[in-house]
């Protein structure tokens, strides 16, 4: 009987069943299209911040040659993530190695160009994803 009374009311405010349940529908559909076009907007940003990060490890990595000291390369490294960007020494093959990490999506995915270098020397160069 109270939903009689609650289907009268509705039909009463929108003339019949299939005008109420139409707009309905168009709500849902308005509800979907949105969140469709927000996540599709995340998943295009995540695409530019990746091909973003590759791009300027790969540029970073393109300006050093193997052969060139080491003095001002961790100083050309402004663009890079300060946090993760630091000389570190292998003492047992000593071997200097140094990780200019540039971010994609935070916080898990880094590209960087991985440099070595022995005695103020670059050895090699390349660059690497850490997932």
């Amino acid at each position: 009987m109270l939903l009689a009374a609650a289907d009268a009311g509705v039909i009463k405010k929108y003339g019949s069943m299939a005008s109420f349940l139409k707009k309905i529908i168009k709500q849902l559909i308005k509800v979907i299209a949105a969140i469709i076009i927000v996540f599709g907007g995340l998943i295009g940003f995540s695409d530019y911040l990746e091909t973003s990060a590759k791009s300027k490890a790969t540029q970073f990595c393109d300006s050093i040659a193997v052969g060139d000291k080491t003095d001002g390369i961790l100083e050309r490294a402004a663009g890079s993530d300060q946090r993760h960007t630091n000389w570190f020494v292998r003492k047992e093959e000593h071997i200097d190695w140094l990780a200019v990490t540039f971010i994609g999506v935070p916080p898990f995915s880094r590209h960087y160009c991985s440099i070595e270098a022995r005695n103020g020397i670059v050895i090699s160069k390349k660059v690497r994803f850490m997932d």
